[in-house]
């Protein structure tokens, strides 16, 4: 699937590790989270973006957090 010129293989898309696969982009984000998926969609409309996860795209932190994360907008805000 993409989405831009970003590249998704299919949910629950196994890969054989023994099998040697060549993929080609302009640029590879190493990370699916809100930072990795940001950086990915601002980069799409400049060139083939492809995104590494180390699981599935429902497995991660950010995609449990559900709005939960917390930003420091203040100087009076503390980490």
């Amino acid at each position: 699937m993409e989405f831009g010129n970003i590249e998704w293989l299919p949910q629950g898309y196994d890969i054989d590790m023994n099998e040697n696969r060549e993929h080609q982009c302009d640029v590879l984000v190493i990370g699916s989270g809100a930072a990795g998926l940001s950086l990915a969609l601002r980069l799409a409309p400049l060139g083939k973006v492809m995104v590494l996860s180390k699981g599935p795209r429902s497995e991660g932190a950010t995609y449990y957090a559900q709005g939960g994360i917390a930003a420091v907008f203040d100087e009076s805000d503390s980490v």
